[in-house]
């Protein structure tokens, strides 16, 4: 059986195989190398140079600012995810 880093270089040889790149790619991800720990990650903001690892990016930044377009409830977030279901 194979270790988790040897999982990863096989995933990262041949994406395309194990992701939903094309999806992705319609979404408006790219997909990108972390300068600190070399790893893949994806993300819509082409400047971003490093992985959500708090190790690489210095913290847990994300906390207050979401990400979100438009603030959602119970009841909008469940339309919006039964939607998304449909179109895909």
């Amino acid at each position: 059986m194979l270790d988790k880093k040897a999982l990863r270089q096989k995933f990262s040889k041949s994406p395309e195989e194990y992701f939903a790149v094309k999806v992705l790619k319609d979404e408006g991800f790219i997909r990108k190398k972390c300068q600190n720990c070399n790893l893949f990650f994806w993300s819509t903001d082409e400047n971003r140079n490093y992985c959500g690892n708090p190790s690489c990016s210095g913290a847990y930044n994300f906390i207050g600012k979401t990400p979100a377009l438009h603030k959602l409830g119970y009841i909008e977030l469940w339309q919006c995810l039964r939607d998304l279901g449909i179109r895909q």
